[in-house]
């Protein structure tokens, strides 16, 4: 069974590939969305002055708030949806397996196609982007193949 595994966080991504139960994992591609590097004052390109007009209405507080680095984030969690999609409809994998931060791992599944959604076979909420290869394979086995590890 092909399963491809997808580590990742808000700045970057390593998709792996396991043909053996995750024994051995063989890195397929690098991803890196820098923008999610950058300080909030540096994402905002277009401030507000700080006088105000009455003739503007001011933003409730009720409404909920995102930064310019969840935008960022939740940016990046689509450009991967549209990678492994674009690689599922050309059957290149059976299963998928998602590891990321929890915050990240919401964003990411909040943005997946329904049909990656369904071969999604276990996803770990930890951040283990900057990892070696074999803690990656560990903490996969571990959550995926529990009865093959060694």
């Amino acid at each position: 069974m092909n399963t491809w595994i997808l580590v990742a966080d808000a700045c970057g991504a390593r998709l792996f590939v396991t043909f053996d139960s995750g024994r051995s994992l063989h890195l397929l591609k690098r991803f890196s969305h820098a923008r999610s590097r950058d300080m909030e004052a540096d994402l905002v390109s277009d401030r507000l002055g700080s006088g105000r007009s009455s003739t503007h209405a001011m933003p409730s507080t009720k409404q909920p708030h995102t930064t310019h680095k969840e935008l960022e984030a939740i940016e990046f969690a689509t450009v991967l949806n549209d990678y492994l999609l674009h690689a599922a409809q050309l059957h290149k994998f059976e299963s998928l397996v998602l590891v990321a931060p929890r915050h990240f791992l919401g964003l990411l599944r909040a943005e997946l196609d329904p049909t990656l959604a369904r071969m999604i076979s276990a996803t770990i909420a930890k951040d283990l982007i900057y990892m070696d290869e074999s803690t990656i394979r560990e903490h996969v086995v571990k959550a995926v193949w529990p009865a093959r590890e060694k």
